[in-house]
């Protein structure tokens, strides 16, 4: 359990819902898109208008009503929603993103700015009551109550938490069918509307269905409740929207054509996450690391004799994945080649040796989206493509493209999460929403785990997704969701799995 960590999270979201943006396949008149309303109303530039506006309110874009927004800063919100919706990432506002930004889903922010509102409640007890005080009127009560039922059933299967239903407004969770104004400050507006929402833990989990819609207890016709509720039911439970578009807290509204909803491997992390996991569940990654070779690398013999022990000393000055799914380790003069269990024959070799005009002793490394790779070392950057090749021009300065970053990194890397950039630097970190914007925060790393009470040594994103810091000889391995943290049953040593060191101990395979 996780909850030691979590009791003094604070929540700032009251309720989320869902909403229908689009007309789809019911037959009732739904409102105009959310698009199309704004159409209507401002002039000219009229659809980038519109996206700025859902762009904004989702939380894209953080920026206020009197600060403009660059074609840049459009462009790179475009291109992480397009992530989000599972489209082509352009940072062009083409058909198909209207199209999505016009379809069913749930209105509460996909991307929180804050600390605050990036912190998230949850129940104290693994034992949950809830009641159905008000059943709808389009559907009878025991198909409600099986809907019902069957939505708590899909958080039950990953987790310790159980649910009871009981007769008594005292339960945990009160769900209620209702309409228009029903005494909770966020009424409902009819058919085709706003659907249905919840209220996280610190605010009560009570879930609300607006009993103007056309209600079914599964897909075949209707408003699927099924889904609807097992979506609402997560929010109950203090979770907050997933970027995977695959996941059941997705903000996209999705009917499910199967009779079983099956939670999607982020759901599963959300919700271990505030709750704990029925057993200790952390698994090696399995993924295998590319090998093969590296064009433009300078392959040349390395036969010096001198070479580093890592496994007397495998602290790391950084490590990182390049564009074609290397992973490489830097330790002073050397480097690595690692594969799944240990490194490559042939390795150490000499930085100088292979990567054309790189520095010994490097702070930091980073790769991109687009596979281009970044080292810094002091206040300069050299930049290599996903093969290795330098670019032209190196070494940049790098208040030239990464404004307000602090000199002489520590550790540097994409969260796999939102897929924006995080500096460390003694006792702070710094986020970017890209590598050209502005620093926000800093932060204190400590929020990340106790552990952290002065500097971290190496951070970045494996082959498997997932994301690790290292500091000293040990690394940690942290959550894949919302908040940043480090997952039960860490640290561990980085030599014995990383480089297989494991001095003749008995170690389980990764």
């Amino acid at each position: 359990m996780v909850q030691g960590a979590i009791q003094a999270m604070a929540l700032t979201a009251a309720a989320v819902t869902f909403i229908f943006l689009k007309e789809c396949c019911l037959s009732v008149p739904l409102p105009k898109p959310f698009i199309q309303r704004h159409l209507s109303s401002i002039g000219l530039n009229a659809t980038n208008k519109a996206a700025y506006h859902y762009l904004k309110r989702y939380g894209y874009l953080n920026v206020g009503a009197d600060v403009s927004t660059t074609d840049a800063q459009f462009a790179e919100a475009l291109k992480v929603f397009q992530q989000v919706a599972s489209l082509p990432v352009t940072g062009v506002l083409c058909a198909k993103t209207i199209e999505r930004m016009s379809q069913p889903r749930c209105p509460a922010p996909d991307i929180y700015l804050s600390d605050k509102e990036q912190l998230s409640s949850y129940w104290a007890s693994s034992n949950l009551t809830y009641s159905i005080s008000r059943y709808s009127t389009s559907s009878d009560p025991v198909s409600i109550e099986d809907a019902v039922k069957k939505a708590f059933r899909v958080w039950e299967q990953h987790s310790l938490l159980r649910f009871k239903q009981v007769p008594s407004r005292t339960a945990n969770i009160d769900i209620a069918f209702v309409k228009k104004m029903h005494g909770d400050g966020e009424p409902f507006d009819g058919r085709g509307g706003i659907l249905a929402h919840a209220f996280f833990p610190q605010y009560g989990g009570s879930i609300h269905f607006d009993d103007d819609e056309a209600w079914n207890p599964g897909p075949a016709k209707g408003l699927d409740l099924y889904a609807v509720a097992a979506h609402e039911i997560g929010h109950s439970l203090g979770l907050k929207h997933s970027m995977n578009s695959n996941a059941l807290m997705a903000p996209f509204y999705q009917s499910h054509l199967s009779n079983e909803i099956r939670l999607h491997s982020d759901d599963v992390d959300a919700l271990h996450y505030l709750y704990g996991s029925p057993a200790d569940e952390t698994i090696w990654p399995s993924n295998k690391v590319t090998d093969e070779g590296s064009g433009y690398f300078n392959q040349q013999p390395n036969s010096l004799l001198n070479k580093v022990d890592i496994c007397k000393n495998a602290v790391l000055d950084t490590i990182t994945v390049i564009g074609n799914g290397s992973t490489y380790a830097f330790q002073g003069k050397w480097y690595w080649r690692l594969n799944q269990l240990s490194y490559d024959e042939g390795y150490p070799r000499r930085i100088a040796d292979d990567w054309d005009g790189l520095p010994d002793h490097i702070d930091a490394a980073v790769t991109d989206k687009l596979g281009n790779t970044y080292f810094f070392k002091e206040d300069k950057y050299w930049q290599y493509d996903a093969e290795g090749k330098a670019a032209a021009n190196n070494p940049k300065n790098m208040s030239s493209a990464f404004p307000d970053t602090p000199e002489n990194l520590d550790a540097a890397m994409i969260w796999a999460y939102d897929q924006r950039f995080y500096f460390f630097k003694g006792k702070f970190f710094w986020q970017h929403l890209t590598s050209s914007e502005r620093a926000l925060w800093p932060r204190l790393i400590k929020t990340i785990s106790s552990n952290f009470t002065s500097k971290i040594d190496a951070a970045f994103t494996w082959t498997n997704g997932k994301n690790y810091i290292f500091a000293g000889p040990y690394y940690y391995r942290l959550s894949g969701w919302r908040v940043m943290k480090v997952l039960p049953g860490y640290p561990r040593s980085t030599g014995e799995w990383w480089f297989g060191c494991n001095d003749g101990k008995s170690i389980e395979e990764p």
